[in-house]
């Protein structure tokens, strides 16, 4: 297996994740959820699957927030 592949298999650190979740949930703020899937697959260069895993945690986190209210 190639360096490029390898890399491409790892997960995102933390701090990656974090900042997928926080730009996911600055995109809900403006876009569809779909929508809001395609950016940041394309800013991020992730998949749509990754992308909206990101998307859904944003999104109830979200929810979260204002039942907290």
């Amino acid at each position: 297996m190639s360096s490029d592949t390898k890399s491409a298999r790892c997960r995102a650190t933390t701090d990656q994740a974090n900042k997928r979740v926080k730009r996911a949930s600055d995109l809900l703020s403006d876009f569809t959820l779909s929508t809001a899937v395609q950016i940041l697959a394309k800013e991020e260069s992730i998949s749509t699957r990754q992308a909206r895993r990101y998307v859904n945690t944003a999104a109830s986190d979200r929810v979260g927030d204002s039942l907290s209210r």
